[in-house]
């Protein structure tokens, strides 16, 4: 099968799916189960996050919302106490915009690194990582031994966007508090702020190369089980494409999937 680049994947706390470039309704996933089985299964993309637990629950999101308001409320309160009407008002202010992604940022920290299932999903995510940079960079499948030297991170990690909006927003506003301190002349001080907005802006949008390393917090060193089941995803890719794309037999879908024990597992608990 010749080397097609892969648009999208995702990591559970059970394994990695890849999704098709030739049918993207359709994904691959690998996982292992409970007893350390390893399955392949072709899923309909939306439903990838079958035969997988889900660690990020409502409840870690809405407590890392209810923390932030809290702290934002006493920082106003205190900043109003000592009459820094100015400073109160742009917290306010980026109390309403920030709060969401912030807490979101917040709340998967935790999980990732706290949570039994994130701290697996981590793993999985950095062996995902590892996998996609490995097959992008050499168009081929990795050894057990290569992968484990390619990189886990990547600017085309989905969690940066997590990462990205919070963080270019908290540098923004310690700027603009910084260049209201710093120069006393208002036609300096709003050039000062104006540059702080560009470079705030640029970090939106292009801070991808920066802002991947701390996919460290997001990421945990896998072990060989990941990485192994990274391979085999990466396999189970190719053997989808070539089967979609007829340059491999549909008689080789049994051979290399067990979606029908699979599927009965899923619908007959």
């Amino acid at each position: 099968m010749p080397y097609l680049k892969i648009k999208s994947a995702a990591s559970y706390p059970n394994g990695i799916a890849i999704r098709s470039v030739i049918a993207p309704e359709f994904s691959v996933k690998v996982f292992q189960d409970l007893k350390g089985n390893i399955h392949h299964a072709v899923l309909y993309s939306n439903q990838t996050l079958l035969y997988s637990p889900f660690p990020f629950k409502d409840s870690y999101y809405q407590a890392a919302r209810k923390v932030l308001y809290t702290l934002h409320t006493l920082i106003i309160v205190l900043l109003l106490f000592f009459r820094l009407y100015g400073y109160a008002t742009v917290t306010l202010t980026f109390t309403l915009f920030l709060t969401k992604p912030l807490s979101n940022f917040m709340a998967e920290l935790f999980v990732l690194n706290f949570v039994k299932d994130g701290k697996k999903n981590a793993k999985f995510h950095a062996a995902e990582h590892k996998m996609i940079n490995f097959y992008h960079k050499f168009r081929r499948v990795p050894t057990l031994s290569e992968i484990k030297k390619a990189s886990r991170f990547t600017i085309t990690c989905g969690s940066l966007d997590v990462i990205k909006s919070p963080l270019s927003s908290i540098f923004l506003y310690l700027l603009l508090i910084l260049s209201n301190e710093l120069f006393q002349n208002f036609h300096v001080k709003l050039l000062a702020m104006f540059i702080s907005a560009l470079i705030s802006l640029f970090l939106l949008g292009w801070g991808d190369y920066i802002f991947q390393y701390l996919e460290v917090f997001l990421t945990k060193k896998p072990t060989d089980t990941e990485l192994l089941i990274g391979i085999e995803a990466i396999k189970s890719f190719l053997i989808l494409e070539g089967i979609l794309s007829g340059e491999i037999s549909e008689a080789e879908l049994e051979k290399s999937f067990d979606n029908v024990e699979l599927i009965k597992e899923a619908t007959n608990p």
